[in-house]
């Protein structure tokens, strides 16, 4: 390769630095006297540009190419002049190669990430300079260079990856061995040697791709899916074995064993995920009666598994038509779930408004998921209307409720417990314009909220912080605002629930749910 030492750039350097015409002179003749004499320089003008730029070349004549690379790499991470910036990179490019050199033979895995520094350097003084000829005269070379050593580097993964015993050691030294012929291919487009050797090597890789993918199979087969756990199990082996037929087709697409294994998997993965279902749907039309909302989640997670199963094969029959199944029994258990609830909030409106408003925002949610499952059922849109007409009035009811429990609480010196009264009526007044906006009652109820929430807010924090100052310093941790609050809402939620079962009220995780969600 051709020397790509750039011309000494010491005449650049201030004229006002005396010692100039000696160091120039000693480059030819004692490069190592000169090394000193420029760093004698520096330690008088340590800030100065040129002077570092030239101590690296004075190291660079010394054949000192690993000071040389630590002067310029520190000199091109600070500003310096435009004029000096394509110099610098040039010469990072030309020691970078030196460096390297010595490797190239024995150590290529060395020699890699150092001839790459080379390259980039190079690029980098290019586009500084477009005119830069040492920059675009070496840079063909030190890719030429490059291109061997990939190459070289790709054959000798491939080799060991083939007589590697274990199928996944080998599966990554071929993955690292087309990484580097892509990359040699990629320098040398036009070169056939270089496509046929990338080709090669994804043959080679693909056929350990398909080993480790029959393998992961027979795994899959092992197992006999009698429960959730041996059939999860065996659903993750059909998938590993999915994925790696895949990755064998798309190195060889004209690859049988993968195009088999492929579409072999994804029936085996589309009737265990069918199984599954079966049986999810079957336990949840079991409970349907007894424990509706038990029903409803098995029937969820029935749906999910039909999906899944057509995913992996959309002709599957039976998948198709458990879908469809599940789809009607999951609506007709929100219908259901949903008229009965709608019932008891028509029921508790006189005398228990609260009660009614959270059964009526259950009954809500059961018939919008009714709705989700079964858009063209036309008896649906009636009940939600019916239910929504309703509870404007109820939600606001609610809210002002809530605030004159707030106000209890505040009289009684419970700032937190007012706060989470306050909180509650909030999102009543806020759902309450919702469904009827303008709703006028309901917005002044949420602007008087927001200001009595912001001043109780602002009260539990000044207490807070006076509190922890009067503390004596030590590791003690500070109780947060959101901590306190936290504790207070759990015991109102805990009070809440109590006072219902006195009352002899059965207690509804979905009423609770719907309303907590508003």
């Amino acid at each position: 390769m051709k020397s790509p030492i750039l011309p000494l750039l010491l005449g650049l350097a201030a004229p006002a630095l005396a010692g100039l015409e000696d160091a120039r002179a000693l480059l030819k003749s004692d490069p190592l006297k000169a090394a000193e004499t420029l760093r004698a320089q520096l330690a008088a003008r340590p800030e100065d540009p040129w002077l570092h730029y030239n101590a690296g070349v004075a190291a660079y004549a010394a054949k000192e190419f690993s000071k040389a690379d630590e002067t310029w790499q520190q000199l091109a991470a600070t500003p310096m002049p435009d004029a000096l910036r394509e110099h610098v990179w040039t010469q990072i490019g030309n020691v970078s190669y030196r460096l390297a050199e010595p490797q190239i033979a024995d150590e290529p895995d060395a020699a890699v990430s150092r001839l790459e520094q080379s390259r980039e350097a190079y690029r980098v003084a290019i586009a500084f300079n477009k005119r830069n000829k040492t920059a675009q005269q070496n840079l063909p070379i030190i890719e030429k260079q490059l291109e061997t050593v990939y190459a070289r580097l790709a054959q000798r993964l491939a080799q060991e990856g083939k007589k590697e015993n274990s199928t996944q050691r080998a599966i990554e030294k071929l993955q690292a061995a087309l990484t580097y012929a892509q990359q040699a291919q990629a320098l040398n487009a036009q070169d056939p040697k270089r496509a046929e050797e990338r080709k090669e090597i994804e043959k080679a890789l693909a056929e350990k791709f398909n080993k480790q993918a029959l393998q992961e199979e027979k795994q899959g087969d092992q197992s006999r899916q009698s429960n959730q756990w041996e059939r999860q199990n065996a659903q993750e082996q059909f998938e590993k074995a999915l994925t790696d037929f895949q990755q064998a087709g798309a190195l060889d697409a004209q690859d049988p064993t993968a195009k088999e294994g492929e579409q072999r998997v994804q029936e085996k993965l589309a009737n265990s995920f069918n199984k599954a279902a079966r049986d999810q749907q079957r336990e949840g039309m079991q409970q349907a009666k007894s424990n509706p909302h038990q029903a409803t989640e098995k029937l969820e997670e029935a749906l999910e598994n039909f999906e899944n199963a057509l995913a992996q094969m959309p002709e599957h029959r039976d998948a198709q038509a458990g879908k469809n199944e599940v789809t009607d029994q999951l609506a007709k258990l929100h219908l259901d779930q949903g008229d009965r609830q709608a019932q008891r909030g028509e029921e508790q409106k006189p005398r228990d408004p609260a009660q009614a408003a959270e059964n009526l925002l259950g009954a809500l949610e059961h018939f919008e998921q009714a709705k989700a499952l079964e858009p063209e059922n036309e008896t649906i849109q009636p009940r939600i209307d019916r239910v929504e007409a309703q509870l404007p009035d109820l939600l606001t009811q609610l809210g002002q409720r809530e605030q004159q429990q707030a106000e209890k609480s505040e009289a009684q010196n419970a700032p937190q417990s007012a706060v989470a009264h306050l909180e509650k009526a909030e999102s009543s007044f806020q759902k309450a314009q919702e469904l009827q906006p303008g709703n006028a009652m309901a917005q002044q109820g949420e602007q008087q909220v927001q200001e009595d929430l912001a001043r109780l807010r602002q009260q539990i924090a000044q207490k807070a912080e006076q509190q922890q100052q009067g503390k004596p310093k030590g590791n003690e941790s500070k109780e947060s605002f959101e901590s306190m609050l936290a504790k207070v809402k759990k015991d109102e939620t805990e009070r809440d629930v109590q006072a219902r079962h006195r009352a002899g009220q059965k207690y509804s995780e979905q009423a609770e749910r719907g309303f907590r969600n508003w």
